[in-house]
């Protein structure tokens, strides 16, 4: 994907915007409650089109799932049917919802969601 940095930057911009603390590929050690990592793979690539998923990890502590369960419905919000384009780059994209899952873990006290979008991304 030729607009790599661009892209991840305008996600990353879109995603602060209801997660306060988010990491690409891995958090820190001892990140305290309720925040986000996500990585974005090329899938696909052509002379038009190239195609990635979008691939967010919503990890949060605590017994109630209410907080966990709202943050991931705003992500999953934010992100349908996206449309970002920036003429100064040249590069514009959009994200379409595709999976959405509970992660069991062994520690009864986190909770996990992870959520995956489809990236179309033109130009770049």
């Amino acid at each position: 994907m030729a607009s790599t940095v661009k892209v991840r930057k305008a996600i990353k911009d879109q995603l602060a915007t209801v997660v306060t603390a988010q990491y690409y590929q891995t958090a820190k050690e001892h990140t305290p409650a309720q925040y986000a990592v996500w990585t974005l793979t090329n899938v696909n690539a052509d002379e038009i089109l190239d195609q990635a998923e979008l691939e967010i990890y919503l990890i949060d502590r605590g017994d109630d799932t209410t907080a966990i369960e709202t943050l991931a419905d705003n992500v999953w919000e934010l992100f349908d049917h996206w449309a970002y384009y920036s003429e100064a780059d040249n590069v514009g994209f959009t994200t379409y919802p595709s999976v959405r899952n509970v992660l069991a873990v062994d520690d009864n006290t986190i909770k996990q969601r992870r959520l995956t979008f489809t990236v179309r991304v033109y130009g770049g």
